[in-house]
């Protein structure tokens, strides 16, 4: 029996000007930022009715959903829940109860346990009914992991609403799979690394600000250049761009370009932070000098998976890896998780260099 494990991992490398383009990647399961967006109180309180509200339906096929509807001043404003399939979703009921109730849900913020859906379905997207409604902010704990329904989010986006994900209720739960410690380690890499680079997919989806950040949450003192690599434009509220001027879009697919762009500006450490596509395309070009896994003992059965396609289709064609003793071992406890640290064999990666189409077919369209 085969298990799927869910796991963040890293790509670390140097860019060297005359041995080839190298990168530091992170693949993860979670949102990309280590660090939770900034949530009100009302919000947060929020979100802990929305999950009373959301028991309130039947187990079935359907999730349990709840959705509270806050007006600017953070009271609440109208409640809604999943009922079973075929029934309104949780938003698509909020927005009803107010409309019935001659409530105006203009410039208002909803705050959902799983995030909108963007299908039709038995009903409608929820996405629509919210841009419908007015409602200007949406908050929301978790991406939805049905792919059919999934990308709720950037469509809200591109409507000119502001999307946060990973509000944790106030008892601690939230969608983060990492332990403390495990994030906390990746905010000292991103502490120490030259810039950090994600897909224009991630910015969309996520919205993270790709910070560093000490152990209270506070900037850290050194800030990495944040790259967001990918042909589609970066939205001008996207939190990425912060107003230090270290964000830079790097419109190309192409790895090796990207390296060469960042290396042109001073960059000689680069940590490549998902999602699954451009990780694997760092991988399949053979720029990755050295692979960090965070491994935790959580079991979510079918998911998205950490990587996309390397060309791999045979096992002699397989990447393999090395345990790397440095920086504290090759395998640590951090809490509950476990730190793999890995470099390259560096043998099997002269043998099998990678090809143009094998690189050009992990990026697909980040």
């Amino acid at each position: 029996m085969a298990l799927r494990c869910h796991y963040s991992c890293y790509f670390h490398g140097r860019h060297h000007r005359n041995q080839g383009r190298r990168v530091t990647a992170r693949a993860e399961l979670q949102p990309a930022d280590g660090v939770l967006t900034a949530f009100t109180s009302g919000e947060t309180q929020a979100m802990a009715l929305a999950l009373e509200a959301a028991l309130k339906g039947p187990r079935g096929a359907n999730p349990l959903v709840g959705a509270v509807v806050v007006d600017s001043e953070g009271r609440q404003v109208v409640t809604g829940y999943h009922r079973g399939a075929g029934t309104a979703h949780a938003e698509a009921d909020a927005i009803t109860q107010a409309t019935e109730a001659g409530l105006d849900l203009s410039g208002c913020t909803m705050v959902v346990t799983l995030e909108p859906c963007n299908h039709v379905g038995r009903t409608g997207p929820c996405t629509e009914a919210i841009i419908g409604a007015g409602i200007t902010d949406v908050v929301y704990a978790v991406d939805d992991p049905h792919d059919p329904a999934a990308g709720g989010a950037a469509t809200l986006r591109a409507a000119g609403v502001r999307v946060r994900s990973g509000l944790a209720a106030e008892d601690g739960t939230s969608q983060w799979i990492s332990s403390p410690e495990s994030l906390a380690d990746n905010h000292g890499i991103r502490g120490r690394i030259d810039a950090i680079l994600v897909g224009t997919q991630t910015v969309l989806v996520d919205n993270p600000r790709l910070t560093a950040r000490d152990s209270s949450g506070r900037p850290a003192p050194k800030q990495p250049v944040r790259a967001v690599m990918g042909l589609r434009d970066v939205p001008a509220d996207a939190a990425i761009l912060g107003g230090d001027g270290l964000a830079v879009h790097l419109p190309t697919r192409d790895p090796r370009e990207a390296l060469t762009l960042l290396y042109g500006s001073g960059v000689r450490h680069v940590m490549v932070e998902g999602g699954s596509r451009i990780l694997s395309a760092f991988l399949s070009a053979g720029l990755v000098d050295e692979l960090i896994v965070y491994l935790a003992p959580t079991l979510l059965g079918s998911g998205t998976p950490a990587l996309n396609g390397l060309g791999i289709t045979s096992l002699p064609d397989a990447q393999q890896w090395e345990w790397d003793p440095s920086d504290g071992g090759a395998v640590r406890t951090l809490g509950r998780d476990l730190r793999l640290h890995l470099r390259p064999q560096r043998r099997v990666a002269l043998d099998h260099p990678p090809t143009r189409d094998t690189a050009e077919q992990a990026q697909g369209g980040y």
